[in-house]
């Protein structure tokens, strides 16, 4: 015999203490349910990529997984550890799918989008409202089902063997979408990117002899270049304007520069095949750089090609496997911990290997005067590396370009320089003392 007695309350502080819990619980979920849009916190994600990889067999397409914590999940022949995946709603899961294979944008609209409403998707466009080449189509589209939220990029065949992907925040709109479908913009990966084409395989999902969700054949390394793959486009616009407003006050040897221009795209390409192979990187620096900035080409009365390396990554193999090309060392200066600067000759056409050293907050690189072992610094604000598509080819450039052009060339780099002397006329050069006379044999070397 139980006495109901027993169960009862104390005093009414006791139901007091309970009323306000369960009302706080209450107004907890309802905060939920406003901020992530009845989305449930954490969701069973492999019934949705089911779901989705039904759409991708209808419509003929392979999906990648670009989530990193998806990729880290993958085990041997390429299955899910566990297909019971808990995932964070407010958190999307990034796919992309190559653009080559829907064929045009209105295949978009008519294919895949309905087909993703067919599986109960709610679906919204990210539409970039520039006058990009690729604006007709969609940037991504984000996809909800049950739980998760999916972004799905479009990849564009670029040059070089690249994939290109627009940025999420090229449509005013794009917070908005976000908050509807309850997804932190923290969570996503929002830039405009370029990645090298890589070699994929599919991913064993539970319960189907057909997979059309692929991931990248090595995930990590993959990890690692698109956490890197920020995409900056030059601007043909800007630059075209300069190139009219130049051409009236000077005469340019047309097929001088054309001529030049292809001898560069050579040398750039050698470099960047040896670097590649050496796992450094390597920007376009000083005067290339502001070629790339100001003409979206080279500057056509230049006579050299300039790259900028972090002296970290100094080694001999730079100069064996340049020298294996037949790109000869001409000039060393300086030391690996101190104003390193190697010139190199190819062909008559001279490249300069600035090393570049952080200090402080500032990079710089040196310079030394060969006559007089005067030493020269040349100070930049701290910048990041991005990645453009110049003369063709793939390569980095720092990612505040407009600024690291400003510090080296001041406030007037667009107007062309006649007389232009390395020691004095960069806007940036400080004096950095002189070389010991002990040391200028090793210090200023010519071959």
């Amino acid at each position: 015999f139980i006495d109901p007695m027993a169960f009862r309350f104390k005093s009414r502080l006791d139901l007091k203490v309970i009323a306000f819990c369960g009302i706080s619980f209450l107004i907890f979920q309802l905060v939920i349910v406003l901020l992530l849009g009845n989305a449930p916190l954490f969701g069973h994600v492999h019934d949705d990529l089911e779901a989705l990889n039904d759409v991708s067999i209808e419509c003929g397409v392979v999906l990648f997984v670009f989530e990193p914590s998806l990729l880290g999940l993958l085990r041997d022949g390429y299955k899910l550890v566990d297909h019971h995946l808990e995932y964070p709603s407010s958190k999307p899961v990034s796919f992309a799918v190559d653009s080559s294979l829907i064929k045009n944008s209105s295949n978009v609209y008519r294919k895949i989008i309905p087909a993703l409403v067919s599986k109960k998707f709610l679906v919204e466009t990210i539409i970039d409202t520039t006058s990009h080449p690729y604006s007709k189509w969609p940037v991504a589209l984000l996809a909800r089902r049950n739980s998760a939220t999916f972004v799905i990029r479009f990849l564009h065949d670029r040059e070089d063997n690249s994939w290109w992907f627009g940025s999420l925040q090229s449509d005013p709109n794009f917070n908005h979408k976000l908050e509807r479908f309850g997804v932190d913009k923290s969570n996503v990966f929002l830039d405009e990117s370029l990645l090298a084409k890589f070699k994929s395989r599919a991913i064993n999902l539970k319960g189907y002899d057909t997979s059309n969700i692929w991931s990248p054949k090595y995930p990590v390394e993959f990890i690692k270049e698109f956490k890197k793959s920020k995409f900056i486009e030059c601007n043909h616009t800007r630059a075209k304007a300069l190139e009219h407003l130049l051409e009236k006050n000077r005469n340019v040897d047309k097929l001088r520069a054309v001529h030049f221009t292809h001898k560069v795209q050579k040398l750039l390409s050698i470099v960047k095949t040896v670097f590649d192979g050496l796992g450094v990187p390597f920007w376009i620096s000083s005067g290339t750089l502001l070629g790339y900035f100001r003409h979206c080409s080279v500057i056509p009365h230049s006579k050299d090609v300039d790259i900028g390396v972090f002296a970290d990554d100094f080694s001999e193999g730079i100069i064996s496997g340049l020298e294996r090309r037949n790109i000869k060392l001409h000039l060393w200066f300086g030391e690996s911990n101190d104003s390193l600067e190697l010139s190199f000759l190819y062909h008559n056409l001279k490249l300069d290997v600035f090393f570049f050293y952080r200090e402080d907050n500032i990079m710089w690189n040196g310079g030394t005067q060969v006559k007089t072992g005067k030493k020269f610094k040349y100070v930049f604000p701290p910048f990041g590396l991005c990645w453009t598509i110049f003369l063709g080819l793939k390569l980095r450039i720092p990612c505040e370009t407009e600024s690291y052009v400003k510090a080296n060339y001041g406030p007037n780099w667009y107007i062309p320089v006649v007389y232009w002397d390395w020691k004095t006329s960069p806007y940036n050069v400080h004096q950095n003392g002189v070389w010991p006379l002990d040391k200028r044999k090793s210090v200023i070397r010519v071959y």
